[in-house]
């Protein structure tokens, strides 16, 4: 538990070293092109950094999810101001501000997580909070197919987030580049359907999950490119805002992405030494 704060911690020093590189630089110089994608670099930290938010999974989370709440919807507030598209003068006040409150919302989540260091350390887990889930046979020989899934789960997500969700500001240089975007998340679409076939043994609740996540999901994208292709008519503050509404409907993507991610990891400890017998798909039974 204590590794997972250091971690956490990290994460996070690295998440407010970013916020204030891109306030600093984007404050006389307007990213274009391939440094644009920079702007995608808090959803991708954010999403490492919500692991601590999982105590539904990890039981021994929970005995800090009050301060692990607080301190991540701390990030997500100091990712907005950071990387929201204001129009200040370098040097005014305003301009002074944003770096003020970046850096006492630093120093607030590096307390915060501080105190769930020190609480972390005091926690001795009771011995029913570490049981895991019984592992079948099945899984065992299935580990491959978990390992296939994680990997989809992550590309998936890095794909839609940085060629999918971000429509609004690829169609600006081209309205042709908007409908790369639409190829892109129906090659997300089919990611995240077969990320959900390999995992799930039982193909109706892989099939039910994968529709539940990608209602969520297109409703994100839909709203995206109403604004991308001016169905909605948007201010400044709508388009700057559209890719983060965006990424909240990939909630229960990241979610399902997460549960495969720590099964994985529970079968592979169980697994052990024996790894690459069940991985070699000449030894399955099942097959």
């Amino acid at each position: 538990m204590q590794k997972k704060i250091k971690f956490l911690i990290m994460i996070t020093l690295i998440i407010y070293v970013n916020n204030f590189a891109f306030a600093y630089i984007n404050g006389y110089k307007t990213l274009i092109g391939v440094s644009a994608l920079w702007a995608i670099s808090p959803f991708l930290l954010l999403t490492i950094a919500s692991f601590i938010l999982a105590s539904d999974y990890k039981k021994d989370y929970s005995i800090v999810k009050k301060e692990a709440t607080i301190s991540f919807i701390l990030k997500v507030i100091s990712c907005i101001v950071a990387f929201y598209n204001y129009k200040f003068e370098i040097g005014s006040l305003e301009y002074i501000m944003r770096f003020v409150i970046i850096a006492i919302l630093c120093i607030i989540n590096l307390n915060l997580e501080y105190k769930m260091y020190r609480i972390a350390k005091k926690y001795i887990p009771k011995l029913d909070e570490e049981e895991v889930k019984p592992v079948s046979e099945k899984e065992k020989w299935n580990i491959k197919n978990y390992g296939r899934a994680a990997t989809l789960g992550v590309g998936s997500f890095i794909l839609v987030v940085t060629g999918g969700m971000n429509i609004v500001f690829i169609a600006q240089m081209s309205r042709y580049y908007g409908l790369i975007c639409i190829c892109i998340f129906i090659v997300f679409l089919k990611m995240n359907y077969d990320k959900n076939m390999l995992f799930y043994q039982d193909k109706v609740i892989g099939k039910r999950i994968f529709l539940k996540d990608a209602f969520y999901a297109s409703l994100g994208f839909g709203y995206n490119c109403a604004v991308a292709f001016n169905f909605i008519s948007g201010s400044d503050f709508i388009e700057n805002t559209a890719l983060i509404i965006g990424i909240c409907f990939l909630y229960p993507t990241i979610v399902t992405n997460r549960k495969i991610a720590l099964r994985q990891r529970e079968v592979s400890k169980v697994i052990r030494d024996n790894f690459e017998y069940y991985y070699n798909d000449e030894n399955n039974p099942y097959k």
